[in-house]
């Protein structure tokens, strides 16, 4: 798999030279001369302010990067928060989008469901019981929080 965060940060920094240098000075020096450094040498990208945004073509790494910036460095505790709550809403969508699309609960036919229960009748009180308790559940991080719990890892590094 190619990795694609070198050509994102070719993406960030052309974005990032439209931007008021009020709001540019906010980002550290350190994390600019971090994402120059890791930058693709050789991939060129070039931002059309005459486009929209969100009609612009760029990469879903581009967007959770400049996510990341603008969190951390333009927004107010107040908007962090408003931020947070989209972020989680729009997971939210895909995940449902998701169960949706694959249906959990229509993984198994009855066929193998019957099968089971048969089994399941079958076994003794002791070890229905140990069957019975409840397991841990596994936490499962959202895709946006785990792109930015890397690229906040990735300018953690000294």
């Amino acid at each position: 798999m190619e990795d694609v965060y070198p050509k994102a940060y070719v993406e960030v920094l052309e974005i990032l030279k439209y931007i008021p240098a009020k709001e540019y000075l906010k980002i550290p020096q350190d994390k600019i001369l971090e994402i120059n450094k890791n930058k693709d040498k050789n991939y060129e990208f070039s931002y059309d302010i005459n486009i929209p945004f969100e009609n612009q073509n760029i990469l879903k790494e581009t967007k959770i990067i400049l996510t990341y910036l603008i969190n951390e460095y333009f927004l107010s505790n107040v908007q962090k928060v408003k931020l947070e709550k989209i972020l989680n809403y729009n997971d939210k969508l895909v995940n449902d989008e998701k169960a949706k699309k694959y249906k959990y609960d229509d993984i198994f036919d009855d066929s193998i469901n019957n099968t089971s229960r048969n089994i399941d009748s079958k076994i003794d009180n002791k070890n229905n019981d140990t069957n019975n308790k409840i397991l841990p559940t596994e936490y499962k991080e959202s895709f946006i929080s785990k792109m930015i719990n890397k690229i906040k890892s990735f300018f953690n590094k000294k």
